[in-house]
């Protein structure tokens, strides 16, 4: 091979390299731009929902399905965790949607019963069996849904 085919060679392997460069920087700052409006909706769509105070959904709604307890406890900064026995699966922000649902994540309705129980999905109902809010929402990470 002569010279000036290995100077081509390698200007055409430098050029590749800087055009995937510039290719894999233009996507992480387009997915960082989508990621900062995909949060900045979540931010405003809970607060759009939240007309009303949810004391009526907050604290701790028990059920059990496949064998397993689980828990919701729905907190007045308007969060959600499932627990599964005793283990953390998520925490997800909630709203109201009306003065009886509230919309856990974007699609997870839960629904007060007159008899005041909790239909939790249209598949589960809930007991109510305390009042109180646990403090590991604040370690426990979130859910994106």
């Amino acid at each position: 091979m002569n010279n000036t085919a290995l100077l081509l060679l390698v200007s055409l392997a430098i050029n590749i390299g800087l055009a995937v460069d510039r290719f894999n920087q233009s996507t992480v700052i387009e997915a960082s731009s989508q990621l900062n409006q995909e949060s900045n909706q979540l931010d405003e769509e809970p607060s759009e929902l939240l007309s009303n105070p949810i004391d009526k959904f907050s604290g701790k709604w028990e059920y059990s399905s496949g064998g397993s307890k689980f828990t919701r406890e729905i907190k007045e900064s308007v969060y959600c965790m499932l627990k599964r026995d005793d283990s953390v699966v998520w925490v997800r922000p909630c709203a109201l949607s009306d003065e009886n649902t509230l919309i856990v994540g974007t699609d997870l309705e839960h629904k007060l019963n007159s008899d005041g129980t909790l239909s939790i999905e249209g598949r589960y109902t809930g007991l109510k069996v305390s009042n109180e809010d646990s403090e590991v929402y604040e370690s426990a990470d979130l859910g994106d849904k």
